[in-house]
Protein backbone atom coordinates (compact mmCIF):
# COMPACT_ATOMS: atom_id res chain seq x y z
CA UNK A 1 0.00 0.00 0.00
CA UNK A 2 1.11 3.30 -0.99
CA UNK A 3 0.37 6.86 1.30
CA UNK A 4 -2.70 6.80 -0.51
CA UNK A 5 -2.41 9.52 -3.16
CA UNK A 6 -4.32 7.15 -5.73
CA UNK A 7 -5.70 9.94 -7.00
CA UNK A 8 -2.60 11.25 -7.84
CA UNK A 9 -1.80 8.18 -10.26
CA UNK A 10 -4.65 10.10 -12.29
CA UNK A 11 -4.60 13.25 -12.10
CA UNK A 12 -3.10 16.58 -11.00
CA UNK A 13 -3.78 19.97 -9.11
CA UNK A 14 -2.32 23.16 -10.37
CA UNK A 15 -2.93 26.56 -8.59
CA UNK A 16 -3.40 30.27 -8.91
CA UNK A 17 0.01 30.51 -8.26
CA UNK A 18 1.45 27.88 -10.32
CA UNK A 19 2.12 25.15 -7.95
CA UNK A 20 1.89 21.43 -9.02
CA UNK A 21 0.95 18.71 -6.66
CA UNK A 22 -0.76 15.37 -6.04
CA UNK A 23 -4.20 16.36 -5.83
CA UNK A 24 -6.43 19.84 -4.98
CA UNK A 25 -6.94 18.35 -1.65
CA UNK A 26 -3.30 17.18 -1.31
CA UNK A 27 -1.27 20.65 -1.79
CA UNK A 28 2.15 19.14 -0.19
CA UNK A 29 4.66 18.56 -1.97
CA UNK A 30 4.11 21.57 -4.13
CA UNK A 31 5.94 21.85 -7.33
CA UNK A 32 6.59 25.61 -8.55
CA UNK A 33 6.10 24.91 -12.26
CA UNK A 34 7.70 28.44 -12.81
CA UNK A 35 11.09 27.13 -11.73
CA UNK A 36 11.07 24.37 -14.04
CA UNK A 37 8.09 22.00 -16.43
CA UNK A 38 5.64 19.60 -15.98
CA UNK A 39 7.43 16.40 -16.21
CA UNK A 40 10.41 17.72 -13.81
CA UNK A 41 7.99 18.02 -11.20
CA UNK A 42 5.66 14.89 -12.08
CA UNK A 43 8.70 12.53 -12.03
CA UNK A 44 10.60 14.43 -9.48
CA UNK A 45 9.09 15.33 -5.87
CA UNK A 46 5.16 14.53 -6.04
CA UNK A 47 6.44 10.64 -7.81
CA UNK A 48 8.19 10.79 -4.88
CA UNK A 49 6.24 11.11 -2.56
CA UNK A 50 2.93 9.44 -4.64
CA UNK A 51 5.21 6.26 -4.26
CA UNK A 52 6.15 6.00 -0.49
CA UNK A 53 5.06 2.75 1.28
CA UNK A 54 2.89 3.12 3.92
CA UNK A 55 4.30 3.44 7.42
CA UNK A 56 4.21 -0.05 8.95
CA UNK A 57 2.13 1.82 11.65
CA UNK A 58 -0.44 2.73 9.31
CA UNK A 59 -3.80 0.99 9.91
CA UNK A 60 -5.27 1.16 6.75
CA UNK A 61 -2.60 -0.97 5.05
CA UNK A 62 -3.78 -3.95 6.84
CA UNK A 63 -7.95 -3.27 6.87
CA UNK A 64 -9.58 -5.84 4.39
CA UNK A 65 -12.02 -2.85 3.98
CA UNK A 66 -10.08 -0.68 2.22
CA UNK A 67 -11.54 -1.33 -1.20
CA UNK A 68 -14.54 0.35 -0.24
CA UNK A 69 -12.89 3.00 1.52
CA UNK A 70 -13.14 6.62 1.17
CA UNK A 71 -10.23 7.66 2.72
CA UNK A 72 -7.28 9.72 1.22
CA UNK A 73 -3.62 11.28 1.74
CA UNK A 74 -5.61 14.76 0.95
CA UNK A 75 -8.17 14.10 4.10
CA UNK A 76 -5.54 13.31 6.48
CA UNK A 77 -3.94 15.93 5.32
CA UNK A 78 -6.42 18.39 5.99
CA UNK A 79 -7.67 17.28 9.37
CA UNK A 80 -3.98 16.25 11.14
CA UNK A 81 -1.80 17.43 8.90
CA UNK A 82 -0.71 13.69 8.16
CA UNK A 83 -0.95 12.16 4.82
CA UNK A 84 -1.49 8.45 6.81
CA UNK A 85 -4.41 9.78 9.59
CA UNK A 86 -7.15 8.37 9.61
CA UNK A 87 -11.00 9.54 10.28
CA UNK A 88 -13.15 7.19 12.57
CA UNK A 89 -16.09 8.34 10.41
CA UNK A 90 -14.52 7.09 7.09
CA UNK A 91 -14.21 3.75 8.79
CA UNK A 92 -17.95 3.71 9.41
CA UNK A 93 -18.73 4.86 5.52
CA UNK A 94 -16.45 1.67 4.34
CA UNK A 95 -18.10 -0.61 7.18
CA UNK A 96 -21.83 0.33 5.99
CA UNK A 97 -20.53 -0.21 2.62
CA UNK A 98 -19.50 -3.89 3.47
CA UNK A 99 -23.10 -4.06 5.17
CA UNK A 100 -25.05 -3.12 2.26
CA UNK A 101 -23.02 -5.42 0.08
CA UNK A 102 -23.31 -8.56 2.14
CA UNK A 103 -27.59 -7.67 2.45
CA UNK A 104 -27.76 -7.38 -0.70
CA UNK A 105 -25.76 -10.83 -1.85
CA UNK A 106 -27.95 -12.48 1.01
CA UNK A 107 -31.05 -11.22 -0.68
CA UNK A 108 -29.82 -12.21 -3.88
CA UNK A 109 -28.95 -15.83 -2.73
CA UNK A 110 -32.72 -16.18 -1.21
CA UNK A 111 -34.18 -15.01 -4.51
CA UNK A 112 -32.10 -17.37 -6.37
CA UNK A 113 -32.46 -20.49 -3.56
CA UNK A 114 -36.17 -19.59 -3.96
CA UNK A 115 -36.59 -19.80 -7.87
CA UNK A 116 -34.68 -23.22 -8.11
CA UNK A 117 -37.89 -24.65 -6.00
CA UNK A 118 -40.23 -23.02 -7.48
Amino acid sequence: MTTGYGEALRSFHVDYCGGLSPCIMARRPSYPLVAGSFREGWDGPLLETISQPASPEARCGTCRLLPLCPTCAGWGMWEHGDPEAVEGYLCEVASCRDDSIVMRRLELERRLAGTEHG
